[in-house]
């Protein structure tokens, strides 16, 4: 797996997601997949739904930590 990918899952799991949840972020993403066998493009598709989700969790901590 690649680091960008690495450390998005490590956001989400600092963001507060669980282990569940992230297996269901990555299963809607690549479906059934495993990580290390998608495409280029499958790859992409993980990386921006990853991205939006560690966005979403960002925006929810910071409008309920003040």
């Amino acid at each position: 797996m690649d680091h960008q990918i690495q450390e998005l899952l490590r956001n989400l799991v600092k963001l507060g997601y669980n282990s569940t949840q992230v297996r269901n972020i990555i299963q809607a993403a690549l479906g059934d997949r495993d990580i290390a066998d998608v495409s280029h493009a499958e790859r992409h598709r993980l990386v921006n739904t990853l991205e939006e989700y560690v966005r979403l969790g960002q925006e929810f901590v910071l409008s309920y930590s003040k």
